[in-house]
């Protein structure tokens, strides 16, 4: 299987630190998009969750804002660096390690985009996700302590085109009714051949469940597939090929197998993630959602 490398000149990669003092890479993924690369993945390294830029000579477009309001304000830093006229920022769901950071965008001037389903997701609940994350122990509490839910202004049903500038296109695209969550957001940038999955796509990391159907998430990352992408930027993990996605597919149709051989009591119900994915990162986070099922 052939897998994309980021393999860069200096002057394509630099680094910043978050909270945690680990540094975060930012690669440019093609002539218009770059993607600042998490690590790690406990709540402390924002579950190692990626944003993303899509840079015109007119207008820029972030791709989801992280955690904190650390993280985002270098993310802002960066992105002020190239003076847009005008700054967008995309929601690609609700959950916390992608919405947290809106706040310093807002304050900017940003106009925040989301699926109708994710703002109102982020309406419902993300007030309580964040005194949760402040309740769990100190160190969140500190790490939480200036952020303020900033909800999105403007929301779509099905699709949305952006122009960042007379040549540069970002089509951002509701794929299926319900995937990862019921408001999923893909942003594709024509002109590159690049998309910024979400959390649709993850890649080497086990996937949290909690709100997804595992068949619309297959449809939805064959729907990728048929944009003809280059480049594909996860929500987690390192930038992929469509042979990435190729295999995360695999990964989910065995996962749906073995998940409903749980639930029919057809098999004892230990092991049922597939061998060959042991070393991914967050386990822990499946192990988890299918002890779940078992109860």
């Amino acid at each position: 299987m052939q897998t994309f490398q980021c393999v860069l000149l200096r002057k394509h990669l630099i680094g910043i630190v978050d909270s945690s003092g680990d540094r975060l890479k930012l690669f440019k993924v093609s002539p218009h998009c770059w993607a600042f690369i998490g690590n790690g993945d406990d709540v402390y390294h924002s579950y190692g969750a990626n944003t993303g830029l899509i840079i015109g000579s007119e207008a820029c477009l972030v791709v989801d804002t992280g955690f904190h309001h650390r993280t985002a304000n270098q993310l802002l830093s960066v992105v002020r660096k190239h003076s847009p006229k005008r700054l967008y920022v995309l929601n690609t769901h609700y959950h916390s390690d992608h919405v947290f950071g809106n706040l310093p965008f807002t304050k900017a001037g940003a106009s925040i985009i989301a699926h109708e389903n994710c703002r109102q997701s982020m309406l419902d609940q993300s007030e309580g996700l964040l005194n949760k994350y402040r309740k769990r122990n100190k160190r969140l509490a500190g790490l939480l302590r200036r952020v303020q839910v900033s909800y999105p202004s403007v929301a779509f049903r099905n699709n949305l085109t952006l122009h960042l500038d007379e040549e540069t296109t970002v089509d951002i695209v509701h794929p299926i009714a319900v995937a990862h969550t019921n408001g999923d957001s893909v942003a594709v940038c024509r002109e590159d051949g690049t998309v910024f999955a979400g959390d649709i796509f993850w890649n080497r990391y086990h996937p949290n469940l909690e709100d997804a159907q595992i068949e619309g998430q297959i449809q939805a990352l064959q729907w990728i597939l048929k944009t003809k992408p280059r480049r594909i930027v996860p929500g987690h993990g390192r930038i992929a090929s469509p042979d990435d996605v190729r295999t995360a597919i695999r990964y989910l149709r065995e996962l749906e197998k073995s998940i409903r051989a749980v639930r029919a009591h057809k098999k004892p119900a230990t092991n049922p993630i597939p061998s060959w994915t042991r070393n991914w990162k967050m386990k822990w986070l499946m192990d988890e959602y299918l002890r779940g099922l078992r109860q």
